[in-house]
């Protein structure tokens, strides 16, 4: 640890704590905040306290975020600063700790959009969607303008909840106000949750009226696509955007070889796979999972497997994807073996797992291995 003892004022903690923040090195930012403490009766400003704050979420520090809120307390911050406030709000919210970031909330002596915006995204993230648009209600109840931070949160809560007809309500708020022609991410967001709804001809309107479409854009409107099953529309929007010089993220790659392995689309689905590894992404866990999903799916399970032992960072989905595949295809001791295979790896079963193997020991008539599976599974 760097010998910090010469640093003795507020401003010289404040300069050394922010210039590491700045450079990114939040961790050692931290580390610093704890010599601070020793030095008694010396505080961050205002603006590190928010940085320090940030620094914590980042790393889901709980127990220095804490801290921190006690000093904030002690030093009167929630009463005279709503940046601070609505930040520590975000740090229990990011946290998973809503219970504590709505009692924060509750207590600040003001509440602006950031201090709602803190709060909503953290339902949101934790997949609390009926509650974030609660708060939507009640701020806008209080009179208080949503922001485009505001609108992306709600049309989030909107998808999670499926709550179509309040996305709509959003979609017309978003239009009167004006931001769908200068915040392009709300039209992103528009797509999405029509999409995730099912609603694919308003997510078809809503992407055709974007001045602007990126990656995501398109990628929202093929994984609606995917998930409705119109895998021939999926194929015809991924080669649109391909022609338009657009480059497919690692989501947009794992909707496209679903729609593949969905279709049988062999050819199609090992050309994705040459371009994911002249990109370098076939080691990446998502596409690599919808590889070995894509080729299990079409019986190609020397491919699947082979992808699977290459995958640095398999999980129990990588597992749980060849295991069914196997098990699919009456491969019940290559099932097995995966399993046994998986389990000396460390990585723990779920319910899929189990409901696979099972599968597999009725096939081979192996009771035995049945038994012991049944016991695992009550343990």
């Amino acid at each position: 640890m760097l010998d910090v003892t010469v640093y003795r004022n507020e401003s010289s903690w404040d300069t050394l704590i922010k210039g590491h923040i700045h450079r990114g090195s939040t961790q050692f930012a931290l580390n610093l905040y704890r010599e601070m403490q020793k030095d008694g009766s010396i505080y961050p400003s205002e603006r590190t306290f928010v940085a320090l704050l940030k620094a914590c979420t980042k790393h889901r520090d709980l127990k220095l975020g804490c801290l921190l809120h006690a000093e904030a307390h002690k030093a009167r911050l929630l009463e005279t600063n709503v940046y601070v406030g609505a930040t520590i709000v975000y740090m229990y919210a990011r946290c998973g700790c809503l219970r504590q970031a709505l009692l924060v909330f509750h207590q600040l002596f003001m509440r602006d959009v950031c201090s709602w915006n803190s709060l909503m995204t953290g339902y949101v993230q934790h997949d609390c969607g009926k509650e974030a648009l609660e708060c939507l209600r009640q701020m806008q109840n209080e009179g208080i303008c949503p922001n485009d931070v505001t609108f992306i949160c709600s049309l989030n809560a909107c998808s999670c909840a499926g709550e179509v007809g309040k996305g709509k309500e959003i979609h017309s708020q978003i239009m009167t106000i004006g931001y769908f022609e200068t915040k392009f991410q709300l039209g992103n967001m528009l797509v999405d949750m029509y999409a995730k709804c099912g609603m694919l001809a308003d997510a078809e309107a809503a992407f055709g009226s974007l001045l602007v479409k990126d990656v995501v854009t398109w990628t929202s409107l093929i994984a609606g696509y995917v998930r409705h099953g119109l895998n021939e529309e999926a194929v015809q929007s991924f080669k649109q955007m391909r022609s338009e010089n657009i480059d497919p993220n690692p989501v947009t790659f794992a909707c496209i070889l679903k729609t593949c392995g969905s279709v049988r689309a062999e050819e199609k689905g090992r050309q994705i796979h040459t371009d994911l590894t002249k990109k370098g992404l076939e080691g990446d866990v998502l596409t690599g999972n919808a590889l070995i999903d894509m080729y299990a799916k079409c019986g190609l399970l020397f491919d699947a497997w082979e992808v699977l032992v290459k995958l640095v960072n398999r999980d129990t989905i990588s597992w749980n994807t060849l295991i069914a595949g196997y098990v699919q295809k009456d491969e019940g001791k290559e099932a097995l073996g995966s399993f046994k295979q998986m389990q000396l790896e460390g990585i723990c079963p779920n319910s899929i797992t189990f409901i696979c193997i099972l599968s597999a020991c009725g096939s081979l008539g192996a009771a035995d291995e049945g038994m012991e599976i049944h016991s695992e599974i009550g343990r």
